[in-house]
């Protein structure tokens, strides 16, 4: 009997999709690094036989969540950009404040997608395979950026930069997003990623980023040093 090929499609509900819930809930708790069809199956109540004849190998079942996770990103980035329309050309402040709140979410009901898509992003450096997918997502973000700064100029170097940011922002956004001082970095640092790219930066805010800065690597040092 044939193992059934990855990309066959799963229908919602069946072993197929318990299967890439379970997964998808272990890697985004665990790391990629620590999924295993074993500690899959225990989560989805299957056996690993199920796994391979359903999905497949380890790298099958990776591959496959970075498709669902294309699928799933695609709706959220859609979703979202038409519950937040667009924003007038030129707004800056009130783009600022887009950016931060798409990032806020991370630590909350995008928790997951967040990390899957961090660990994706991380894995693909070692696995060629999942350089298209990976693609696929960070394209999906910068779609939604581009449907909301839809009238302005340059608008889509702006929504590829602000989605580029974001991708490496939303790990420290879940993991930090309740520390005051991450806060004010995170702001500072959008601030400036959309500022006149002729506007000289402010002396003054620029000393107070770097001393946030000096702040979180001081405490990122001592955490290292106690663990």
């Amino acid at each position: 009997m044939s193992k059934r090929p990855p990309s066959s499609p799963e229908r919602p509900g069946d072993a197929g999709s318990a299967i890439l819930d379970a997964a998808r809930e272990v890697a985004a708790g665990r790391g990629l690094g620590q999924l295993s069809l074993r500690v899959v199956a225990d989560r989805a109540g299957v056996s690993v036989g199920t796994i391979s004849y359903r999905i497949g190998d380890r790298a099958a079942l990776i591959e496959s969540l970075a498709r669902r996770e294309v699928a799933l990103t695609e709706t959220q980035a859609t979703q979202w950009a038409h519950r937040m329309g667009g924003i007038a050309p030129g707004n800056t402040g009130f783009l600022s404040d887009m950016v931060e709140a798409w990032l806020g979410e991370c630590g909350h009901a995008n928790r997951v997608p967040a990390v899957m898509q961090s660990e994706l992003l991380t894995a693909a450096y070692r696995d060629a395979r999942l350089a298209e997918p990976v693609a696929a997502i960070t394209g999906a973000h910068a779609d939604m950026w581009r449907a909301m700064l839809d009238g302005w100029d340059e608008a889509d170097r702006l929504a590829r930069r602000i989605a580029a940011y974001c991708a490496d922002e939303r790990p420290f956004s879940t993991l930090l997003g309740a520390d005051t001082d991450y806060g004010l970095l995170r702001a500072s640092t959008i601030r400036a990623l959309l500022r006149d790219r002729n506007a000289a930066p402010s002396s003054t805010t620029e000393a107070c980023h770097m001393r946030l800065v000096a702040r979180l690597e001081e405490r990122g040092r001592a955490a290292f040093e106690v663990g």
